[in-house]
């Protein structure tokens, strides 16, 4: 039997920053977490939008995405 497992079963928490209208039919519910398909994000705080691969923002080794304000503030968008 094979399972498949996608971004929305592994992290609930990324539907948030999954951008709505920049992945085309691709959606959280169609994306294996382990997908090296890079993804469009948004932060739901400040509206900044980036690409990751779906594996770097679901793997326990996250790389760093830092967004740095205009205001010289930086916040982490993993």
């Amino acid at each position: 039997m094979i399972i498949f497992v996608t971004v929305i079963d592994h992290s609930q928490d990324l539907l948030k920053e999954w951008h709505p209208t920049k992945n085309g039919n691709h959606t959280p519910f169609n994306i294996s977490y382990g997908s090296s398909y890079e993804a469009f994000w948004i932060c739901s705080s400040c509206g900044y939008e980036w690409r990751r691969r779906v594996s770097d923002r679901t793997s326990r080794k996250k790389a760093v995405v830092q967004n740095v304000s205009n205001d010289g503030t930086t916040r982490s968008l993993n």
